[in-house]
Parts: structure tokens; sequence; C-alpha cells
């Protein structure tokens, strides 16, 4: 459970930092709040893809986890961090991101699980199972 939310949470922030930070370069509300882009909020990113991602493993944990990222995203608007769009932007963005990785896991383990099992049928000598 913990690795995959690691990794989701480092692709995020690396996505979120790296790429959409610099395409978009939105100013901070306030100049002294950092010299890099605004748009989206790396911390609403990496919450509530943490938040998506340990769902996934323990969807009660969301009662709780959901309302403390957004206690994060709102100190950051709070702290004249971020504007409110900058952490909703960064919420959506950490939750799609976290659903995709969730996604593509399932889909190449059920992949994976398959030629495994092809490939092991193969070298036993059984007859494989075509019919999934």
């Amino acid at each position: 459970v913990l690795l995959p939310m690691v990794f989701i949470v480092i692709t995020a922030d690396f996505v979120s930092a790296r790429i959409l930070k610099p395409l978009i370069g939105r100013d901070r509300p306030r100049p002294a709040a950092g010299v890099h882009p605004s748009f989206p909020s790396n911390h609403a990113t990496n919450w509530f893809a943490a938040v998506r991602a340990l769902a996934s493993h323990e969807p009660r944990a969301t009662a709780v986890l959901y309302p403390l990222a957004c206690v994060v995203g709102y100190s950051r608007v709070d702290l004249g961090a971020h504007y409110p769009a900058d952490v909703v932007g960064g919420a959506a963005f950490g939750h799609l991101w976290a659903m995709l990785m969730i996604w593509f896991g399932s889909h190449f383990r059920r992949r994976l699980l398959l030629r495994f099992r092809r490939v092991g049928s193969f070298l036993l000598g059984c007859p494989s199972d075509n019919s999934s």
C-alpha cells in the first residue's frame, strides 16, 4: 500500500512542479510567498493524490483524510501563497493523477498476470486457458 502511494505522490509532484507550473506560469498572490509559479498548488496536488491512492486500499480513511487535505489547501490560500483556483486545480490534478495511476497499475498487473499464467502453462506443458 505504501510503495504505490509514494510512487503516485512523487510522480504527481514531478508533473505538477516540473511540467504544469512552468507551462502555466501564473504568479503568486503575494510575491514574497515564493519565487515559483503558483498554479497548481503542489501541496494540494500531493495531499489529494495521497488521499486518493490511500482511499483505493482503505476507503474508511477518506472520512478523515479528505477534510485534512482540504484544510491544507485552505491554509495555502490563507497564507497568501496561492489563489483558491490554484488549490482547486492542484486538488483536481492530484485526484485525477492518482486515479489514472491506479487504473494503469491494475490494467498492467492484470496483463502481466495473464502473460505469466500463459508462460507458466507453456513451460509446465499444461493447456492454457484461452477463455480470458
